[in-house]
């Protein structure tokens, strides 16, 4: 189940995609309304992180308005995966508060490319174990259909699998890194 400060830590991950520096996270108490600060060219920015299934109301402009000021910061921004209520947005357009919502977790790119190797696999794997007699018809139909050898054709499914696996490899040890 994602969490609060796993929403906090895409946040992360998601403002330093975006070029911000210096991102740091708030202490988990004693907060004052920040989750997050961090700059952009000269600018010092509050952020106020939420993961919620509703919309965002009025307290967390209030927070991230009340934490810029403490934290000396120049620019507050409340992020969400949500959207904001009508009060929250003319709240915070008096204010001068950022809002940023739909800031959805990217988890669902990976499920489809999961579900794609699952599915490679499992053909590949029975393509090898179905009798010889109805490989050579399967064989037959793919040659007039794709007219390209079936184990070029599987060959190149495996690569293309190890070079997704590779790069989501390398993409998780980059995250875990930073």
């Amino acid at each position: 189940m994602f969490t609060g400060y796993d929403y906090e830590d895409y946040c992360c991950k998601y403002l330093k995609k975006h070029h911000f520096k210096n991102i740091e996270h708030t202490p988990l108490s004693g907060d004052h309304g920040v989750d997050i600060i961090a700059r952009k060219g000269r600018k010092k920015y509050a952020f106020q992180c939420k993961y919620y299934t509703g919309k965002v109301g009025n307290h967390a402009i209030q927070q991230v308005y009340t934490g810029c000021s403490y934290y000396k910061c120049d620019i507050a921004v409340v992020m969400t995966n949500s959207v904001f209520t009508k009060n929250a947005i003319a709240e915070a357009k008096r204010l001068g508060i950022q809002l940023w919502d739909n800031i959805e977790i990217e988890k669902n790119r990976h499920l489809f490319i999961k579900f794609l190797l699952f599915l490679s696999v499992i053909l590949a794997a029975a393509y090898y174990m179905i009798p010889d007699k109805q490989k050579s018809q399967l064989y037959s139909y793919f040659i007039n259909f794709y007219q390209a050898d079936i184990d070029i054709i599987l060959l190149v499914v495996f690569l293309l699998t190890a070079i997704i696996l590779a790069a989501i490899a390398i993409k998780k040890i980059r995250d875990n890194a930073h």
